[in-house]
Order: C-alpha cells, then sequence, then structure tokens
C-alpha cells in the first residue's frame, strides 16, 4: 500500500466534530440540561452527548426525561461512561457493575460518595410519581441476552496468538512503511480494534461494554462493528491491520489523532481517510450546554507533537486527506484494504476518548468510594407476577446485585 497526502480541499479546514453543529442535537442536550438544572456533568457523558447519532440521542432522551431528578443525576455524573471509554484504550478492564443501565430503575443505586456529593442540589425523589418506562426496554432491546443475564463468573479465555500470514501481508501491502509520515523506520503492524480487548471477548465485562455503546450507537452499527471482527482470527486479519510508526500507533491508540474514513474505489484499490488531531481533555465535570471545540487547522497535538510527511517534508495538519493503495484488492492471495467498519469505530470511540480525557484519568477518579464501579440493578428472567413484560415476550424483574 502507498501512501498520498493531499492538503485540505478548497472548501476550508475541516473541524472532527461536524456533529455539534446540528441543531437537534443542541434541542435535545439542552433538554437533558434543563432536566438536570444545569448540574456539572462527568466528561464521559458530555461526550456521548455531543457525538451520539442523533436518531438514537432522540430515543434516549425521551427516557431519560422521565426520571426523577435524584436519578437523572446518578446517571449523568456516573463515571461509569469514561470507564468504559478507558475500556476501549485497552487500559481498564470493565466491571460487572458497569451494567446495561443507562437510566437504571428508581431507588435503585447504591449510595456513593457521588450520590451524596448531589443530595444537596438535587430534590428529593418523588414517591407518588407515575413509574417512567425503563431505558432498556424501550430503547436497548437490541442488546443481546447476555448483557441481560445475571452476573457469571467470567470463563479463562486464551490469548490471541497473532497471525503470521497476517503480519507479513500488512507489511507487504503498506511497504514496510507508516501510512501517515511514510517513515520506514520502527513500524508497527498496528490493530484498528485492539487484541487485548478481543481477548476478553466471552467475558461478562466485554458484554457490558458492548451494552454501553449499545446506549447510544444504533443496532445496525453495532452489529457491523461486531461482525467486522466476529471470525474464527478474530483480531488477526488483515483488514484489522496497517503500518504505523511506532509514536503515530501510541498517539492513535491513545485517542490524540484519528482517521475518518471518506472513500474507498469500486475495486477496492485504494480508500481516502481524512488525518485529525483530536486535542486532549481533562477528565472531570462539564457544562452540559457547552459543546466541544476542536481548532481547526491544527498541526500539533497538546503537546506540541508535529507529524511530518517524509517524502515532502510537509507538516501533517487536521483535514489532510491520506490515500492507501494496495496492489492485490482481491483474489485468492488478496491483501484487502483495512476494515471501514472498523475504522469507523475507531474514529468515533478515539473522539469519545478525547473528549472525555479517559486514555489518561487515575483509576482513583473512575467512582472512587466503589473501586469496582457503580453497583447497578441486574436483570434476572422471573415468573413473578409483578414483573413487566418485554416486547420479546420475555419478563424480567430488577433486582440489586448481592454484595
Amino acid at each position: 500500500m502507498s501512501c498520498a497526502v493531499d492538503p485540505i480541499e478548497d472548501d476550508g479546514p475541516k473541524s472532527a466534530y461536524d456533529e455539534i453543529s446540528d441543531d437537534e442535537r443542541t434541542t435535545l442536550v439542552n433538554k437533558v440540561a434543563d432536566a438536570i438544572k444545569d448540574l456539572p456533568v462527568d466528561s464521559g457523558f458530555w461526550a456521548f452527548m455531543w457525538l451520539a447519532p442523533v436518531k438514537k440521542l432522540r430515543k434516549w432522551v425521551e427516557v431519560f426525561v422521565n426520571y426523577s431528578e435524584v436519578t437523572q443525576c446518578d446517571v449523568v455524573q456516573s463515571t461509569k461512561w469514561t470507564r468504559a471509554l478507558k475500556y476501549w484504550t485497552a487500559r481498564l478492564p470493565m466491571k460487572d457493575s458497569v451494567a446495561v443501565d443507562a437510566v437504571p430503575a428508581e431507588g435503585e443505586l447504591k449510595k456513593s460518595k457521588s450520590t451524596k456529593r448531589k443530595a444537596a442540589t438535587a430534590a428529593p425523589k418523588d414517591k407518588g410519581s407515575p413509574k417512567a418506562p425503563r431505558l432498556d426496554e424501550s430503547v436497548s432491546n437490541q442488546l443481546a441476552p447476555a448483557v441481560l443475564a445475571p452476573a457469571l463468573d467470567s470463563p479463562v479465555q486464551p490469548e490471541h496468538t497473532r497471525s503470521s500470514a497476517a503480519v507479513n501481508n500488512c507489511g507487504k501491502r503498506d511497504k514496510e512503511k507508516c501510512l501517515v509520515t511514510g517513515l520506514a523506520d520502527c513500524v508497527h503492524k498496528a490493530h484498528i480494534y485492539p487484541s487485548t480487548i478481543s481477548e476478553n471477548s466471552a467475558t461478562r465485562e466485554h458484554e457490558l461494554w458492548w451494552g454501553r455503546l449499545a446506549e447510544f450507537y444504533p443496532k445496525e452499527k453495532i452489529e457491523a462493528w461486531e461482525t467486522a471482527i466476529s471470525g474464527p482470527d478474530s483480531t488477526e486479519i488483515l483488514p484489522n491491520l496497517l503500518c504505523l510508526c511506532s509514536h503515530v500507533h501510541q498517539m492513535w491508540d491513545d485517542g490524540k489523532i484519528g482517521f475518518k474514513f471518506k472513500q474507498r474505489e469500486p475495486d477496492g484499490s485504494a480508500m481516502t481517510v481524512e488525518f485529525h488531531w483530536l486535542y486532549k481533555h481533562e477528565h472531570g465535570l462539564r457544562n452540559l450546554r457547552t459543546a466541544p471545540t476542536n481548532p481547526i487547522g491544527l498541526q500539533r497535538s497538546n503537546l506540541g507533537s508535529r507529524l511530518h510527511d517524509c517524502e515532502s517534508s510537509r507538516i501533517l495538519t487536521s483535514g489532510d486527506r491520506l490515500v492507501w493503495t494496495t496492489e492485490r484488492p482481491s483474489g485468492k492471495d488478496a491483501w484487502p484494504l483495512p476494515s471501514e467498519d472498523l475504522l469507523e469505530m475507531k474514529w468515533a470511540l478515539n473522539r469519545l476518548v478525547a473528549l472525555s480525557g479517559a486514555a489518561d484519568v487515575p483509576d482513583e477518579e473512575l467512582d472512587p468510594d466503589d473501586p469496582v464501579g457503580l453497583a447497578p440493578p441486574i436483570a434476572v428472567e422471573t415468573e413473578a407476577d409483578s414483573v413487566e413484560e418485554r416486547p420479546d415476550g420475555r419478563k424480567y424483574a430488577y433486582q440489586p446485585k448481592a454484595d
């Protein structure tokens, strides 16, 4: 594969966050901000709200606004959003307590330090208010049944070994050069979807992580992302690999840069991606109404690092287009280009990581009073008369997780 750098097109510098200009998104964000009376929110939640697809966000907000102020505060200030994003950086295992419960049933959250901190600003729960539909009943029905099952001990997972064939073909396809800088020294065969996450694919923690993403991303998108690495070789496939020099690889995994897929040639011989610097934010509380900012035309990272195209010595700028090619797009011994679905997933999550500050947040900041995270209710199948019936015909009651 060769790499060519095209300067920013005539329509001007590009932003990494085109979504924030959507008027409906702003309306939905303001609706949530009104409901919580402008209480500061966790930076992970803030990032999801500003970047999640509007169609999914619209349904989520419809359910959220029906809950009491106490429950709403628990949701928006919980660090579970940031924890899920740190898991993507392969630096933190998800915990059993980070379940698919973005808006849990009233009164089912354990008291935590964050809940006590919010008590002064949140109104008492209205015991007489009508029961609102649970989010997982009206929005997240598409989640895998495993996510709705009781917590079980996670099975021991064998470590995935790297496929020598895929690694060798990656080097041949990319000509052993970094696809961003053209550098031929210190080149890594980098995964798009981290192999370390794939090693946890049969664990409950992994299912919970996918469930967290499914709260804000549509079913078809989640399925496409999962399918891309669901084969017998999992992440050890050529479409999940590309050559990057060591420092570019690290920046990409840390959410400091991103590649936005633009187009692919019909015969699969070339694809175009847009390069972006992603300014890293610190983890903490945010004003939900404040939209993300990422200066256009960036030529460096927060810390001043720059990247150059080795052939032209040109400094890489946000919005530059990279053209990646392969000499064998099809056939028995094909060297296919990187997966569009996996690149899209990495682009979506890297931007969330950058905005939330998840890559570098200390573990102590993630629910410090409860190191394993919030302990939300888990869903259990039951024959009790008092349970509610889901659209799929099954019945579930929500019970607090035992200590």
